[in-house]
């Protein structure tokens, strides 16, 4: 038999050694284990580096782990690119793509605005400051605590966006208005990200009326990247925003024309085509209660400033009452579409579902509550209050809102979320143990949802909370404190109730300012 086809003995097995010094297992050599140094190195003269720290997790904890976003290789192929640019400008712009266009409703920053990012050197900036900011947003701690986020790289990109927008309304060029409006959006997304809500909310106002200005001269018939429905349902989520947050564009005027601003006709639809289609029409219907609302708080401030308060009264009484009949018709339409939905089961058709909820009893709280009504009305809404806490508990319990991997993960979005809701809750719920939960779910969801930020409406949250509850332990003896284990939102007197919640928003520190009741 020829040699080279002989069977070869079977090789000794032989367990190696994985637990030697850092010398001899770079070395690849057998190391006796010796401490503080092995005999190997000391016998050669070489240094011993000692050996690795071993791996401790405690029972019952989760090891540590850090994440950091790495583009997929298709994100960053050329023709997913419609421009020149350096590696961080391609790593912020593939973030955008992969994560934060997602952060959007419908098609506006997955499809429209990538042709605006090809032809508008502004827009192309802003979308990198954007992506590169909300990157970092996700990765630092200090934006957990309300610091205000710092990316030096991200802010080159936003003043580059800045003056080229600038330059560009000095001269003539295609499409103007809407290349305003969409930097508009995008400045208001990137201030609200690294915490300065006040530029936010500029950026947002300024936003509002230039679409008001273009709708009046026609000029909105004339967009070429996002169609105006688009434009027109993400900058009345920002008027929402804006207003829940204590002022709009619109309202400004009230007082010049000393009659509501004009609005839109109400369609009561049978049922929605689409989940897009129950939040466009529910904006638009939110929309409409708050300017009706914040109309009725300038008029009972102030109402010498107008010629014909009775007037406005009435027309503002008629405008509440068909809010709330549109409201009754939007919930029925709901009703119908989850109902025609329901065999098809989906589990974000359910998390939807949870916030149209949320936002439906909301409303209905919202509605229910005039600003001439005492403190204690809010008291016999507490079943709601309490169905608000329960589903927005299953929700942020749920990959919706929270990265199950670390529950500190911060999030944004630009769809209708928690946040407002849950404010609502924590301030006019006297109920402790419900306004307890609400306070919870504020300050542990670490969340951005528009200009809406999580650590700020807790903080004031908190601060309401605290102010009441230390009135009534320096009130009038024989009031006993009200945020005891059994205690119930009956047992808040009038006059330790807070009625109105000012925030002067700042991009440091906001001051907050109550005005009690009573």
């Amino acid at each position: 038999m020829d040699d080279r086809h002989a069977e070869k003995p079977p090789r000794s097995s032989t367990s190696r050694a994985r637990t030697g010094c850092l010398t001899c297992k770079t070395r690849h050599i057998k190391c006796d284990e010796g401490k503080p140094s092995c005999a190997r190195c000391t016998s050669t003269g070489r240094t011993c580096e000692g050996y690795p720290i071993p791996k401790v997790v405690l029972p019952g904890s989760v090891p540590l782990e850090m994440r950091y976003y790495v583009p997929p290789p298709q994100s960053l192929s050329v023709c997913l690119v419609p421009f020149q640019c350096n590696e961080k400008e391609l790593r912020a712009f593939a973030f955008f793509c992969e994560r934060t266009a997602k952060c959007f409703q419908s098609d506006f920053s997955s499809f429209y605005l990538l042709q605006a990012v090809h032809e508008q050197p502004a827009i192309r900036h802003a979308v990198i400051a954007l992506g590169g900011i909300h990157e970092i947003f996700g990765l630092d701690k200090e934006r957990l605590n309300g610091t205000s986020l710092t990316d030096p790289f991200s802010e080159r990109q936003y003043g580059k966006a800045i003056v080229l927008l600038l330059n560009s309304t000095k001269v003539p060029s295609a499409h103007p208005t809407e290349v305003v409006l969409i930097s508009c959006l995008l400045f208001a997304c990137f201030e609200s990200l690294r915490g300065h809500i006040k530029s936010a909310m500029i950026h947002v106002r300024c936003g509002i009326k230039l679409l008001h200005q273009a709708a009046d001269s026609n000029a909105l018939a004339g967009f070429a990247y996002i169609p105006q429905n688009i434009i027109r349902s993400l900058f009345t989520r920002l008027d929402n925003q804006m207003m829940e947050l204590g002022g709009s564009t619109p309202l400004i005027m009230l007082k010049e024309a000393e009659r509501l601003p004009p609005f839109p006709a109400l369609e009561f639809p049978e049922t929605f085509r689409n989940i897009e289609d129950a939040y466009e029409s529910f904006d638009v219907f939110l929309n409409r209660t708050l300017r009706v609302h914040r109309a009725l708080e300038m008029l009972l401030a102030d109402p010498l400033e107008f010629s014909d308060s009775k007037t406005l009264l009435l027309d503002i009484e008629t405008e509440r009452r068909k809010c709330h009949q549109y409201l009754d018709h939007w919930s029925r339409a709901c009703n119908q579409y989850f109902m025609t939905e329901g065999p098809q089961y989906d589990e974000s058709l359910d998390n939807n579902k949870y916030v149209l909820r949320i936002w439906r009893a909301t409303a209905k709280i919202f509605l229910s509550v005039k600003l001439t009504d005492a403190e204690e009305t809010w008291d016999q809404f507490q079943g709601d209050f309490n169905t608000i806490i329960t589903l927005s508990e299953t929700l942020i319990g749920s990959s919706y809102i929270t990265n199950k991997s670390s529950r500190i993960t911060p999030s944004f979005s630009f769809h209708l979320g928690l946040l407002s809701p849950l404010f609502l809750t924590s301030i006019r719920c006297r109920d402790p143990k419900i306004r307890r939960r609400a306070l919870h779910l504020l300050s542990s969801s670490r969340r951005c949802e528009g200009i809406w930020d999580s650590h700020l409406a807790s903080t004031v949250a908190k601060h309401v909370i605290d102010a009441e509850a230390k009135d009534v332990d320096q009130s009038a003896s024989g009031i006993e404190p009200c945020h005891g284990e059994n205690s119930s939102a009956g047992d808040n007197p009038t006059n330790a109730r807070v009625k109105t919640v000012l925030v002067e928003f700042d991009d440091g520190a906001s001051q907050v300012e109550l005005d009690w009741a009573g």
